[in-house]
């Protein structure tokens, strides 16, 4: 990070600058204890994230800002399989942008 923000996009890449050659350089041989809290960062990090939105997809299907089955849980147990089914299948499927109106090639609605 000491090189600027203009050269943070190579920061991960392998060599003295990356994550890996700073912890190998400051901690030796406990370079891997590094590695494996940034990993460990990331899975929670993932677990976080899904725990959020298949929260909120329970939530919104509940009062009925999303479709009912968001609100669907298993039998049992109360866990939103229906949400967590389609955060797991379709990442990044709420990001994209509709592929509708003059941008796209369809008509413009008044």
């Amino acid at each position: 990070m000491a090189f600027g923000p203009g050269k943070f996009s190579t920061f991960t890449s392998s060599g003295p600058a990356s994550w890996e050659g700073m912890a190998r350089n400051l901690y030796g041989l406990f370079w891997f204890f590094v590695f494996l809290a940034i990993v460990n960062s990331t899975i929670a990090n993932a677990n976080a994230g899904v725990n959020v939105a298949s929260r909120m997809s329970y939530a919104m299907g509940r009062i009925h800002a999303f479709p009912h089955a968001f609100a669907m849980t298993g039998t049992g147990v109360v866990i939103v399989l229906v949400a967590i089914y389609i955060l797991m299948n379709r990442p990044g499927h709420l990001d994209e942008p509709a592929e509708t109106g003059p941008a796209a090639g369809g008509e413009a609605t008044p």
